[in-house]
């Protein structure tokens, strides 16, 4: 799963290159149709829905995909792509700005701890984004100025 989640985040930056209406259908068709010699079909199902969630489709349109892999893989998939998408905007794809940042999670919270200095970071809609992410852990979000 390690290897999936890093090979999806790696595809969301080439899709990213899509035109905006069009970046979840590349995602996924990248996810499902690359030369990916190491990856069976249930991994291209999991890449295809973390692409998916990353660009603001919350599930694959074809439900036979989701026949091929368990449920669980598949939820773990879309909090992947949630996360992904809450970076980029986080970032605005600059890598320091996630070096400087982090996520925690306890039993009740996710927590974005941002530099206390730069707390403007996030804003609203990194709020929304973790919002969502929260959501799908039925967790609730917290932002924290860290030193």
């Amino acid at each position: 799963m390690e290897r999936l989640r890093l090979a999806s985040c790696l595809l969301a930056d080439v899709a990213w290159q899509a035109a905006p209406m069009f970046r979840a259908d590349r995602g996924i068709e990248m996810a499902l149709h690359g030369d990916w010699t190491a990856v069976d079909a249930a991994g291209r199902v999991i890449m295809a829905q973390a692409l998916s969630s990353n660009f603001a489709r919350d599930e694959l349109t074809d439900a036979r995909l989701r026949q091929l892999v368990k449920a669980e893989h598949l939820q773990r998939a879309h909090c992947w792509g949630l996360a992904m998408r809450l970076g980029q905007r986080l970032s605005g794809g600059v890598a320091s700005v996630l070096e400087r940042t982090s996520l925690t999670r306890d039993r009740s919270a996710i927590r974005l701890n941002v530099p206390g200095d730069e707390e403007a970071l996030a804003g609203d809609a990194v709020r929304r984004r973790l919002q969502r992410l929260a959501e799908s852990f039925d967790l609730r979000p917290e932002v924290a100025a860290v030193r």
